[in-house]
């Protein structure tokens, strides 16, 4: 009998991982009534999960850890529309049997359930040894603390109802829509969001916190929160989030989400992107305002990542390429395009080791442990990608493009395919080879690259030392001897390129691509 149960959790765990792209189920929303305490790990949870059934199936899947080593949630009840219901729990898999399901209706499913989180919400003390609570989802460890599909396909709202000692602050994404205390000195906290978000990015935090609240000029509620034993250096850096959400609503429009709350945090990142709530690692915060970077990075993922998300974990590189991207975006506007060019230099070299270790592409449908895709292919190259393309179509039309694409996948889920079909309408040049040996080749360019001068003469050899031969807008900066200089023009589409230009003036030295808009290795 147990031989027979596993081969049913292995089929149905197969099942539902390789038809991901067509669910029989749509989770619409998510409620959790969440009790934590001052003296344990344990979590009480009670989740109503609404669902609309699209295809008849005996079984509903949800993620959610099991029990192991006093690890884990243990289910104790699930009733679906009222009616208990069976279900299997085991390989972080919850399968309710569902004869209960009313197929293309609404249907309500309540678990109850409980246990200590073995990661996914990390209980745990910050720096000032105060007992803290946030919840850490990404990629897919939101599963360790509620019942959910654990995938950035399946969007949702979500409500949370936060029972705590009353000592705690509570944060969440959405809006705050009650709270009070009652006779024991427990408090509850509600927010709620109904706008549909990945898991990833679905948490909660509790801490002792201090709260810096203002409106800014577009009626975004922005605020701070930070441990009170760093409270002036914490409000001071994390100020700059409102001049930098500023700049990226003048770049993109409206801000999507409730509020925008930028909150210190003991977790295991440097900075989560949770929509409407942004989780920055405690020790970013050194009142020196050292993290301006990694606040834009964190804001434009509201845009890209949160509101517009990818539709698989392979297309990673359209939330944090984009967030690299227009990151070096907002430093670009701020110090100017020339100023600039050390951080895509820095992120180039990245970029160039990084191959060196993997020889991946950058659309990734290989990598199994979704945690090592956070690597330089996903942000830096995936920043290139879109740096170069901006070079190649001009700024007003990559704009065009990239808000247009926005626009059409707001609160919805694209890939790599549906980006550059927007793309394509905004332009007659044709993308399929630059989306091809960008995305799908496993290797960057490696160019030996040589310029030959003699008086008003110029010899240009550009030999490619890759198997893949790309083709490439390779630019040089020709220098005058009377201290002018001249832009050109190098096209490179076989292995070998050699061109002679005859120039009005003599030459004193040639600058390979001088505006440092390509991604190749050059000697």
């Amino acid at each position: 009998m147990k031989k027979l149960v596993l081969f049913f959790l292995c089929f149905i765990f197969y099942y539902t991982i390789y038809s991901q792209s067509k669910p029989a189920f749509d989770v619409l929303s998510y409620h959790l009534n969440i009790r934590i305490n001052d003296t344990t790990n344990r979590i009480q949870v009670v989740e109503d999960i609404e669902v609309i059934y699209q295809q008849k199936e005996s079984y509903f899947r949800l993620n959610l850890a099991d029990n192991q080593d006093n690890r884990g949630m243990t289910v104790s009840k699930v009733t679906i529309n009222g009616q208990e219901v069976g279900f299997q729990h085991g390989d972080n898999q919850l399968i309710l049997f569902t004869p209960a399901f009313l197929l293309g209706d609404t249907n309500w499913v309540q678990i109850r359930y409980s246990g200590i989180p073995k990661n996914g919400l990390i209980i745990s003390e910050n720096k000032f040894k105060s007992r803290t609570f946030f919840a850490d989802n990404w990629p897919n460890r939101a599963q360790h603390w509620m019942a959910c599909v654990d995938h950035p396909s399946d969007k949702a709202k979500i409500q949370f109802d936060i029972k705590a000692p009353q000592h705690y602050t509570i944060i969440a994404n959405g809006k705050k829509i009650y709270e009070q205390v009652d006779e024991q000195g427990i408090k509850m906290t509600s927010y709620q969001s109904d706008l549909l978000l990945p898991t990833k990015v679905m948490v909660f935090g509790a801490a002792d916190f201090k709260v810096d609240t203002y409106t800014n000029d577009h009626g975004v509620e922005v605020s701070s929160w930070v441990y009170p034993q760093n409270e002036e250096a914490g409000f001071y850096d994390l100020r700059l989030a409102g001049p930098i959400l500023d700049f990226y609503i003048q770049l993109f429009g409206a801000y999507p989400f409730e509020k925008l709350a930028n909150v210190q945090s003991t977790t295991m990142f440097g900075g989560m992107e949770n929509a409407s709530c942004i989780f920055y690692d405690e020790n970013a915060i050194d009142g020196k305002r050292s993290m301006e970077g990694l606040i834009a990075h964190e804001i434009v993922h509201q845009w890209f990542g949160n509101c517009a998300s990818e539709k698989d974990w392979s297309d990673l590189w359209l939330s944090e390429g984009f967030a690299t991207f227009f990151t070096s975006y907002y430093f670009e506007k701020k110090v100017g395009q020339e100023a600039n060019q050390p951080r895509w230099i820095k992120d180039r070299n990245l970029v160039l080791s990084y191959v060196e270790k993997s020889k991946l592409p950058l659309k990734d449908t290989v990598t199994t442990k979704l945690m090592e895709l956070l690597n330089a292919n996903s942000y830096q190259k995936g920043a290139w990608v879109l740096h170069m393309l901006r070079h190649q179509l001009g700024d007003s039309i990559f704009m065009e493009g990239v808000l247009d694409y926005f626009n059409t996948f707001r609160f919805g889920n694209a890939n790599t395919a549906d980006f550059f079909h927007i793309m394509q309408t905004h332009t007659n040049q044709g993308l399929a080879t630059f989306q091809h040996q960008w995305l799908r080749v496993g290797e960057n360019p490696k160019l030996k690259c040589k310029s030959i001068i003699a008086g008003k003469s110029l010899k240009i050899n550009v030999d490619q030392l890759t198997n893949y031969i790309f083709e490439l807008p390779l630019e040089i900066m020709v220098h005058y001897e009377d201290g002018t200089k001249e832009l050109k023009y190098v096209p490179i589409h076989t292995k070998s390129t050699q061109i002679k230009w005859t120039c009005d003036k003599k030459i004193k030295a040639v600058v390979w691509d001088p505006q440092v808009v390509l991604l190749a290795e050059m000697n």
